[in-house]
C-alpha cells in the first residue's frame, strides 16, 4: 500500500512522520529528495535558465534563499520549477518503492500532493492540519523568517478547505488535540489493511 502524507506548510507533516517511523514506517520524504536532486548538472543548467546563475552558493551548496525569493515571487518562475522537478521526484519515489516492495506499506512525505496532481497514485491519503497562525509560528520559528516570507509561500499552496476533501485521514496538530495517539492510530489501521479491503 501506498500512503501520501499531506498538508500545509507547518502543519506538522514531519513530527507526524517521526510517529510513524517510530512505529516501523518507511517514509520517502519529497523536499530533500528533490533539493538532492537539484543537484544533478542537467538540471542546475535548467534552472540558471528561468533564475538565472545564482542558484549556487560559492561553496557549491543550493542557494535555497535565493531560490525561493525568486520563485516565491513569480508564479511563471514556480510553476517552471514544479514541472522541472516535480516529475523527477516522484520517479526517484517510485525507485525508492521498489527498493522497499518488502514492506506493507510505504508513506511518501510532501506539501504538493494534491497540487502536484499526485492523489490518484495513492491507495490513501493523510492530511495533516493546523490553523494558519499556528502553522506561520511554526515557519517563522524553524526557519528564522518573517511573517511576510511565510505568507508569500503560503499563498502558492492549496488552501487548507480545498486540501482536506481530498483526506482519507485526517491528524490535527493544533495544540488542542494530541498528535502521537491520532498518527499511532492510523499508522496501525494503515498497517492492518488487507489489499482487498482498499
Amino acid at each position: 500500500m501506498l500512503v501520501g502524507i499531506t498538508g500545509g506548510i507547518g502543519s506538522g507533516k514531519s513530527a507526524v512522520c517521526r510517529v510513524f517511523e517510530q512505529c516501523g514506517a518507511k517514509v520517502y520524504y519529497a523536499d530533500p529528495s528533490a533539493k538532492r536532486l537539484m543537484r544533478n548538472p542537467e538540471v542546475l543548467e535548467k534552472m540558471e535558465r528561468f533564475l538565472g546563475p545564482r542558484v549556487l552558493l560559492p561553496d557549491g551548496r543550493l542557494n535555497t534563499e535565493y531560490i525561493s525569493g525568486q520563485v516565491f515571487a513569480d508564479s511563471s518562475r514556480l510553476n517552471a520549477l514544479n514541472a522541472l522537478i516535480h516529475p523527477m521526484v516522484f520517479a526517484d519515489f517510485e525507485r525508492w518503492v521498489r527498493l522497499h516492495e518488502a514492506e506493507k506499506v510505504l508513506f511518501l512525505e510532501s506539501a504538493l500532493i494534491v497540487e502536484a496532481g499526485w492523489t490518484d497514485r495513492f491507495d490513501k491519503l493523510v492530511v495533516v492540519t493546523a490553523p494558519e497562525e499556528i502553522r506561520i509560528g511554526r515557519v517563522m520559528e524553524r526557519d528564522r523568517v518573517g511573517r511576510e516570507q511565510v505568507e508569500a509561500r503560503m499563498k502558492h499552496q492549496m488552501r487548507e478547505s480545498e486540501r482536506l476533501k481530498y483526506a482519507d485521514y485526517i491528524i490535527r496538530c493544533d495544540e488542542r488535540h494530541l498528535m502521537i495517539p491520532q498518527a499511532v492510530r492510523i499508522y496501525e489501521i494503515l498497517s492492518n489493511f488487507k489489499r482487498d479491503e482498499i
